[in-house]
């Protein structure tokens, strides 16, 4: 079974918004910590390389017209 578009955007969406939340967590941490010596156990750029990931199997599971539309879409707006 396939996503439609407006599921792969809603997805897509909520993984964008929890990968910029997860990375200002991770710098807030490592300025406010780091003065101590103390670091996050995770490193900064990790959950935007899982996110990228996540994403592309999200699109691999969508319907391939709508990512055909969507791409012409983002080549048109740049």
């Amino acid at each position: 079974m396939k996503l439609n578009g407006f599921e792969n955007y809603i997805i897509t969406e909520a993984v964008n918004y929890y990968k910029e939340r997860a990375e200002k967590d991770v710098a807030n941490i490592n300025k406010k910590h780091g003065e101590d010596g103390k670091m996050s156990l995770i490193a900064p750029g990790y959950y935007t390389m899982v996110c990228e990931e996540i994403l592309y199997k999200i699109d691999k599971l969508t319907l391939a017209s709508y990512i055909k539309q969507r791409n012409k879409e983002n080549k048109e707006n740049k």
